[in-house]
């Protein structure tokens, strides 16, 4: 990470950062999304929270013999600050022989998931967006609807939305998968983030349709209709999860489609080949090592 950048010591050896999102994109974004009484002082400690993370970001970047990003997306914000960056984009991606499938994949469901670390301000923020906008909309019209929130950490305003109807925060949980597999469709309404969101490749990986925000599936790869339902707005969101939830076949296509993506675009092995390419060449143009 950027932050960890401060221990490098030396300049005699090759450093490579692990550019895992680009983390001044996250405060900026959190700063629009503030709302109620304490929201003009949250917009004030976000815009200087942004302001270092930038500074900060950008110095660690430049003084980096190479930068990996994991998205094209990262990778043009990096070099629109510093031009001259060497760095390479590295996507994330998902271990397809854990997440597959379900062998019950046709069995009717009416559920939700989301799955995120739960003290995570983007995440925290989608659920809380979520709970109190979409999902009344969603069960005025299927009210046997369930959304399960799945993470650890969760923060006092997460576990508090457990308390609406229809939700239900479980907390860490040792697999992931089996809520994936219960649920009609994946729910993926971030108003805030960087990087690429990796519980989008494993809920695509295992089968589960994924109805998403267009900031959910920044970075990936993927197509609106074909790979993942995309909306913006409560309104259109609820619509979008309301039709999803009516349609079988759509559901199939989508989690088809979605399973051969992973498997082409987004599985470990071609990741490895590149980021040990990376590692390799930067030893070898180091000075140290021509030296």
């Amino acid at each position: 990470y950027s932050s960890m950048a401060e221990y490098r010591v030396d300049d005699r050896t090759p450093w490579v950062l692990d550019a895992h999102n680009v983390e001044f994109r996250i405060s900026a974004r959190l700063v629009t999304t503030a709302t109620g009484p304490v929201a003009p002082l949250y917009r004030m400690y976000g815009r200087r929270e942004t302001h270092y993370t930038r500074l900060e970001e950008v110095r660690q970047w430049s003084r980096a013999d190479h930068v990996v990003a994991v998205s094209d997306t990262d990778r043009e914000a990096m070099t629109e600050l510093v031009p001259d960056l060497q760095a390479t984009v590295v996507p994330n991606c998902v271990d397809t022989n854990r997440f597959v499938p379900s062998p019950r994949r046709h069995e009717e469901r009416l559920g939700a998931v989301f799955v995120g670390k739960m003290d995570y301000r983007p995440n925290l923020d989608a659920m809380v967006w979520f709970v109190d906008g979409v999902l009344p909309l969603v069960r005025s019209v299927v009210p046997d609807f369930q959304l399960t929130i799945v993470g650890r950490d969760p923060a006092s305003r997460v576990q508090a939305l457990g308390r609406a109807p229809g939700v239900h925060v479980v907390g860490r949980v040792d697999d992931t998968l089996p809520y994936l597999h219960e649920a009609a469709l994946e729910v993926v309404p971030l108003r805030a983030g960087s990087g690429s969101r990796l519980k989008v490749l494993e809920a695509l990986a295992s089968g589960t349709p994924v109805v998403t925000t267009e900031l959910g599936v920044e970075g990936l790869a993927v197509e609106p209709g074909r790979h993942v339902v995309v909306a913006e707005g409560p309104v259109e969101l609820a619509n979008a999860i309301v039709d999803l939830l009516a349609d079988p076949s759509r559901r199939a296509r989508l989690a088809d489609a979605g399973r051969q993506l992973v498997e082409e675009r987004y599985a470990w092995p071609d990741a490895v080949r590149r980021l040990a390419e990376v590692h390799e060449r930067v030893v070898a143009e180091h000075p140290s090592h021509r030296g």
